[in-house]
């Protein structure tokens, strides 16, 4: 697998650029077995997360929640990774610039 550059959005703390080359790597970002989420317009990308996040009760991710596309009462848990669209292969692409610099710009509100 090629290096796929991400932002990681950290439940506690601001996202930061990451880079992974394996799928084993994608999970030790999340901490587990991963699910994939998609985002709201205008990003284009995809979100990865820990999908036993709220039955481990990792803590609420309100970025990730933002920007996902999920039902109104439901949340995301833990950490996420969010990568570039999925290609024609089913392999993840990297993030857009566009995308990284928005996603790192919501982590100046949170402190750590």
């Amino acid at each position: 697998m090629e290096p796929i550059e991400a932002v990681l959005i950290p439940a506690l703390g601001k996202p930061r650029r990451v880079t992974y080359s394996s799928l084993d790597e994608l999970q030790a970002l999340v901490g587990g077995y991963v699910e994939c989420l998609a985002m709201a317009r205008p990003l284009d990308g995809v979100m990865w997360l820990n999908e036993e996040g709220k039955i481990h009760r990792l803590p609420y991710n309100i970025i990730a929640t933002n920007v996902a596309i999920i039902d109104s009462s439901d949340f995301v848990a833990g950490d996420v990774v969010v990568t570039g669209r999925i290609n024609e292969g089913g392999d993840e692409t990297n993030i857009s610039q566009a995308d990284a610099e928005f996603l790192l710009s919501l982590g100046t509100a949170v402190s750590t």
